[in-house]
């Protein structure tokens, strides 16, 4: 018998048989239909148009959307009217729709679902080409997306020269992970109940979280004083963020397949909000929209090297950014590298400001970035980071009072510019 429908399932792994099988067959009915079939990615064979009919007809009648239903649930409870599901492993086929059609699922390490590629990273551990990665089990909906296949090296539509060589560089930098803080997790210290926020367990996630954002925050705060774009780092979670439902940890705990380890390299959107700031929250220096218009994925420069091969001519050969690392033990110091505009900026990132930005405006924020330029760069007067190159000057000292202003000039002059 041949299927009449084919489904991508939420399965959280592949059978040994479907892995093994040459050429590639259809996944072990046990590794899939437990969760649900994705509508998502499915054919349909013409013998399935009364199942689309009914299908159509549970969609339009009252309250088929009610209590967060959706179309998915409505086809899987179709489906499974009847469903026969063969025993053992050898038939892949089950009879599905009331025994009227012939259903297959496709094998979820050629058909990944988001929870297998990109959190468990099952492809990379079996060296497994997918031939369709379905962006599921993801947060930030369409931001979260986009983010998550230039991660894993799947959006190619990206401009060449703007992406991966932003006007005034890069700045990318090591995280400090200290074991004292990634050690406490394991699949044999989940609870045998779903986690509370009041449990250790989620007490210790939080704080290995909250140590990773401390530091990204110096690095932004960095990067928008000397006009680069920050790379994102490659964050460490200490258990599975799931935004719709309670667990003990890890979503896929006991399903067919499952191979999680904890802690584990999670996708950004399981950190930050990948969606776009709206306008009126841009930051005062470049124009971006914070975050999201001064950063790139954490696999940029790994993935740069690919899109020079696409489009060599777009790509200057000489790189002009450098990798700096932000992160170290304490008590550890390093000077940056002089830069045309950053000469005489030295980080201090020993004792990193871990304070939140103050939303003030853009007022503000442009006092507090002066500030602490003043105190990285080693200048007391807060009006030195302001100077131009041409001798001009704007913010404190200049344009505020005529008096004022004529101190500041007068203090150029004796000192000849900056």
């Amino acid at each position: 018998a041949h299927a009449q429908l084919l489904f991508h399932t939420d399965g959280f792994g592949s059978s040994p048989e479907a892995i093994a099988a040459q050429p590639p067959g259809l996944e072990t009915p046990s590794f899939g239909i437990t969760p649900e079939m994705n509508t998502g990615l499915f054919l349909m064979a013409p013998a399935a148009a009364a199942l689309a009919a009914a299908w159509c007809a549970a969609l339009d009648a009252d309250g088929a959307f009610s209590n967060w239903k959706n179309d998915q649930q409505a086809l899987n409870q179709l489906l499974r009217r009847g469903l026969v599901t063969p025993p053992g492993h050898a038939r892949k086929l089950m009879a599905a729709y009331g025994g009227s059609l012939q259903l297959g699922l496709l094998p979820n390490h050629l058909f990944p679902s988001g929870h297998l590629f990109f959190i468990q990273r099952a492809l990379h551990r079996l060296g497994a080409t997918p031939v369709a990665v379905h962006l599921t089990f993801q947060n930030c909906d369409q931001s979260g997306k986009r983010h998550r296949m230039r991660e894993g090296g799947l959006w190619l539509v990206d401009d060449v020269a703007s992406h991966f060589l932003p006007a005034g560089g890069l700045l990318s930098y090591e995280p400090d992970l200290p074991p004292e803080l990634t050690s406490r997790f394991g699949e044999s210290k989940l609870p045998p109940r779903n986690l509370r926020l009041s449990d250790q367990l989620v007490q210790d996630h939080f704080a290995l979280v909250n140590h990773q954002l401390a530091q990204l925050r110096s690095a932004l705060r960095l990067a928008l004083l000397l006009n680069r774009t920050l790379v994102l780092p490659r964050f460490v979670c200490g258990l599975e963020t799931v935004t719709n439902f309670a667990h003990r940890g890890i979503r896929c705990l006991g399903s067919n397949g499952c191979r999680m380890a904890l802690p584990y390299y999670c996708p950004a959107d399981h950190v930050l909000r990948m969606r776009p700031r709206p306008p009126q929250a841009r930051t005062p220096r470049g124009g971006g929209r914070g975050l999201h218009g001064r950063s790139r994925e954490q696999a940029l420069l790994a993935r740069r090297h690919a899109a020079a091969a696409r489009a060599p001519n777009r790509l200057p050969r000489v790189v002009a950014a450098r990798e700096f690392p932000l992160a170290r033990p304490r008590g550890a110091r390093r000077a940056l590298q002089p830069r045309q505009h950053a000469a005489r900026a030295r980080a201090r990132l020993d004792r990193p400001p871990v304070r939140p930005l103050r939303r003030e405006g853009v007022r503000g924020r442009r006092r507090e970035a002066e500030g602490y330029a003043a105190r990285v760069g080693g200048g007391r007067r807060p009006h030195a980071r302001v100077a131009r190159r041409d001798g001009s000057q704007r913010g404190a000292g200049a344009g505020r009072s005529g008096r004022r202003g004529a101190a500041a000039a007068g203090a150029r002059g004796a000192h000849g510019g900056r």
